[in-house]
């Protein structure tokens, strides 16, 4: 298997669906037999250039935040220590919980600025899949040979 079979493999199965159909998986042992063609193409985009968000490293951030707090350190690492319980208690759920709160829009505005003043970073170009085709193939276990089973998948 060439690099770009691995890759278009790779691909079709890190799909949307993963996390949903983790979720209807048992504990346990499972046992799988199964055949596929991938075929058709993909495109890959030229790397590009993006504001980190989600990507900052938040460890080192948080370390030089208290670190530049200077006499307040002790009081900054109390604050940002509750803030984190608090988010870790909420969840999901705590953006729209957080909405009640009537100054935090102001908050998240200059949140918001700040972020876009951070360097911007580089990532991988996008892959377009929906070139591919994925068939899955019968396996005969008395002769080796396989036939097509199922129809087109994308």
């Amino acid at each position: 298997m060439n690099t770009v079979q691995e890759f278009a493999l790779s691909k079709i199965v890190k799909d949307a669906r993963q996390k949903e159909l983790r979720k209807q998986q048992s504990v346990g042992k499972h046992t799988v037999d199964l055949a596929v063609r991938v075929s058709g193409h993909f495109e890959v985009k030229a790397d590009e250039q993006y504001t980190p968000t989600a990507h900052v490293p938040i460890k080192t951030a948080l370390a030089l935040f208290v670190r530049y707090s200077g006499i307040t350190a002790p009081h900054a690492l109390k604050l940002l220590e509750r803030a984190m319980a608090l988010a870790v208690i909420l969840g999901e759920q705590g953006e729209t919980m957080l909405k009640d709160f009537a100054d935090l829009d102001k908050y998240e505005e200059q949140v918001a600025a700040m972020f876009q003043n951070l360097p911007k970073a580089k990532r991988s170009g996008k892959v377009l899949t929906t070139g591919l085709i994925v068939e899955e193939l019968a396996i005969e276990q008395a002769t080796g040979s396989e036939t097509l089973t199922a129809a087109q998948a994308a």
